[in-house]
C-alpha cells in the first residue's frame, strides 16, 4: 500500500490546495486508487474538491491506467493512459 499526501501554493492567486491519495495492490499486476482533492477554485473551475477513483493494470510489461475526477460544474474528467518501456 502507498500513501502520498501533496500540497501546492499558487502564488499570484494566493490559493493553497490539498490532496491526499491511496494505492493498494490487490494481486500483482492489478492496484486501485483513491484519494480526495481539497477545493481549490483555479482558473475558475469552481467547486474541484471530491474523491477520485482509479485502477492500473500491468500486463505484458504494459500498463494501462484509468481514473475519474470530480471538476465540480465541469462535471467528470476520465482519463486513460497506456505505458510501455521499448
Amino acid at each position: 500500500m502507498n500513501l502520498a499526501l501533496d500540497a501546492s501554493r499558487l502564488v499570484h492567486d494566493g490559493e493553497t490546495s490539498f490532496s491526499v491519495g491511496s494505492e493498494y495492490a490487490v494481486m500483482p499486476g492489478l492496484s486501485l486508487r483513491s484519494g480526495y482533492m481539497a477545493e481549490t477554485g483555479a482558473a475558475g473551475l469552481g467547486n474541484g474538491a471530491g474523491f477520485n477513483a482509479g485502477v492500473g493494470i500491468m500486463l505484458m510489461d504494459a500498463r494501462l491506467d484509468y481514473a475519474v475526477t470530480p471538476f465540480g460544474e465541469l462535471g467528470n474528467a476520465q482519463r486513460i493512459s497506456l505505458k510501455k518501456k521499448f
